[in-house]
C-alpha cells in the first residue's frame, strides 16, 4: 500500500508540473487521471516485480547491449567506408532456447538494435535474421545476451 501511495504522489506531482496552471479543476482532473493510470498499471505490476528482483542482471544486460552496439557500429562503419564492401548478406533461422515470450521479443529487439543484423520474424522459438556478414551469424549463435536472458528466465 505504501508503494502505491508513493507512486500516486509521484504521478500527481508529474501531472502538476505538466499542467499550465494549478487550479482546483486541474488538480481534480489530475487525481482522476492518476487513478486511471494506477488501475492500468496494476495489471503490469506483477510482471514488473520479476525485473525488479534481478537488478544486477538487468544492469549487466544493458551494459552488454551497449558494448555490442558500440563494437557492431565500428564493424559496420569499416564495411561501409571500405572500397571493397566486404559483405556476405545472409538470411538464416536461429532457434532460441528462451521460453518466455517477453524475453524472446527482447532478444529479437537486441538483435535488431545491433548494427549489421535485423530480426525479420519471430515465430515460436524461431527467429529469422538477416545478417551482413557470416561473422554476425556466429555472433548471434554464441550470444552472451541470450545466455544472460536465460539466467533471467531461470530466476523468474
Amino acid at each position: 500500500m505504501k508503494g502505491k501511495t508513493i507512486f500516486f504522489i509521484i504521478l500527481l506531482a508529474f501531472w502538476t508540473i505538466l499542467s499550465e496552471r494549478i487550479t482546483v479543476e486541474s488538480f481534480l482532473i489530475g487525481i482522476i487521471v492518476c487513478i486511471f493510470v494506477m488501475k492500468l498499471n496494476s495489471k503490469a505490476e506483477e510482471r514488473n516485480k520479476i525485473i525488479l528482483r534481478k537488478p544486477f542482471l538487468i544492469i549487466k544486460l544493458i551494459i552488454l547491449l551497449i558494448k555490442d552496439i558500440f563494437i557492431s557500429n565500428i564493424e559496420v562503419a569499416k564495411i561501409v567506408l571500405s572500397k571493397d564492401m566486404d559483405i556476405d548478406p545472409e538470411v538464416f533461422i536461429y532457434k532460441t532456447e528462451l521460453n518466455s515470450e517477453r524475453l524472446k521479443v527482447l532478444f529479437a529487439n537486441t538483435i535488431t538494435l545491433t548494427p549489421g543484423t535485423i530480426t525479420v520474424s519471430l515465430d515460436g522459438n524461431e527467429l529469422i535474421i538477416h545478417a551482413l556478414k557470416e561473422s554476425n551469424k556466429y555472433g548471434i549463435e554464441n550470444s552472451d545476451i541470450e545466455k544472460l536472458l536465460l539466467q533471467i528466465e531461470e530466476r523468474s
